[in-house]
C-alpha cells in the first residue's frame, strides 16, 4: 500500500507532458487546457487581475494550463470542481460541510497540487501506480480514518492588496497525503492524524470516517474563525506546512525502510515511536 502514500515520481521517464493528457496519460486525442488553478477560484481570488508566484516567478493564472483531454476535463468539472465551489461557499458562510464533502475537499486538494507538481515536471504520470485522474476521483478507501481535514476561516483579506491568497505551502517530496495552502479566505490542510498535534487551534480539525456511512451527506463539520486577517493565514499556514511536510516524507522513509503494506499497523508504530521520542 505505499502508493497510498507516497508518490514515486523520482522512478518515471521523462517525457514531453504537452503530447499526452496530463490527467489520464492518454495520447493522439484533441486537448483542452487545464488550468493550474480552477478558473471559479482564480475569479474568486480575483487573481485574473493580478499574478501569482511559482518557482519564484510572477505568472498570469489563466496562463498557467496544461493539456487535458476533453473526457477527464469534463469529468473534473462535474465530478470535483463544481461541487467543490459549492463547499467554498458554503464553508464561508459557515453552513458546515459533511463528511462525504470532507473527503471531496481532500481529493480536490491532492489534484490541484497534483497538478501544480505536472506543471513543474516533465513526467508521463503522477506515479506508476495510479493516473491523476484515478487519484482524485476514485474514492479513498484504505486510509480514510486516517484523513485528518483542518481548515481555518479568515476573518477577511488584507485591504492593501488587489487579489486574496492563492497558493500551496506544502513541500513534501516523498509522501502525497499531507498538501497544504490557502485559498480566499480559507486555509486549509490535510494531514495524517498522526500528526495532529503540529496543527494549532487556530485550524478546526477533522476526521473522516474509516467508512462511508448512511449519515455521510449530513452537516458535520462547522469550521470557525481562526484568523483576523489574510497575512497572518498565509504566515502560519507556511510555517506549520516546514514541519508536516518534514514529518510525512519521514514517515514514507520508514514505509520504504521496513517494506511495509499494512497501513494500519505502520501509522501505529510510528506513532507511537513519536511519543516516546517526545
Amino acid at each position: 500500500m505505499f502508493h497510498e502514500f507516497f508518490n514515486e515520481k523520482y522512478l518515471l521517464k521523462p517525457v514531453n507532458k504537452k503530447l499526452r493528457c496530463i490527467s489520464c496519460g492518454i495520447t493522439n486525442v484533441k486537448f483542452n487546457k487545464e488550468h493550474l488553478f480552477p478558473v471559479w477560484l482564480i475569479k474568486k481570488t480575483k487573481t485574473n487581475k493580478t499574478s501569482i508566484r511559482w518557482s519564484n516567478k510572477k505568472i498570469s493564472t489563466m496562463k498557467a494550463t496544461l493539456p487535458i483531454c476533453i473526457e477527464c476535463n469534463k469529468e473534473f468539472s462535474k465530478n470535483l470542481e463544481k461541487p467543490v465551489s459549492k463547499i467554498f461557499d458554503d464553508l464561508e458562510f459557515s453552513r458546515g460541510i459533511s463528511d462525504n464533502e470532507a473527503e471531496l475537499l481532500v481529493r480536490w486538494m491532492w489534484k490541484t497540487q497534483g497538478l501544480a507538481w505536472c506543471f513543474n515536471n516533465s513526467y508521463d504520470n503522477y506515479t506508476h501506480t495510479y493516473t491523476l485522474k484515478e487519484r482524485s476521483l476514485l474514492p479513498i478507501n484504505n486510509i480514510r480514518g486516517y484523513i485528518l481535514l483542518a481548515i481555518s476561516i479568515i476573518n477577511k483579506i488584507d485591504s492593501s492588496f488587489q487579489d486574496s491568497p492563492l497558493g500551496f505551502d506544502s513541500t513534501n517530496e516523498l509522501d502525497c497525503v499531507f498538501s497544504a495552502g490557502v485559498f480566499s479566505k480559507i486555509a486549509i490542510i490535510v494531514s495524517l492524524v498522526n500528526f495532529e498535534k503540529y496543527i494549532p487551534n487556530n485550524y478546526s480539525k477533522y476526521i473522516l470516517f474509516q467508512n462511508r456511512q448512511k449519515c455521510g451527506d449530513m452537516k458535520l463539520f462547522f469550521p470557525k474563525v481562526g484568523f483576523r486577517i489574510c497575512t497572518e493565514a498565509v504566515f502560519f499556514t507556511k510555517k506549520i506546512s516546514i514541519i508536516l511536510s518534514k514529518e510525512h516524507d519521514n514517515l514514507v522513509r520508514e514505509l520504504q525502510k521496513n517494506h511495509e503494506s499494512n497501513i494500519s499497523k505502520i501509522i501505529k508504530d510510528y506513532n507511537i515511536k513519536i511519543k516516546s521520542y517526545n
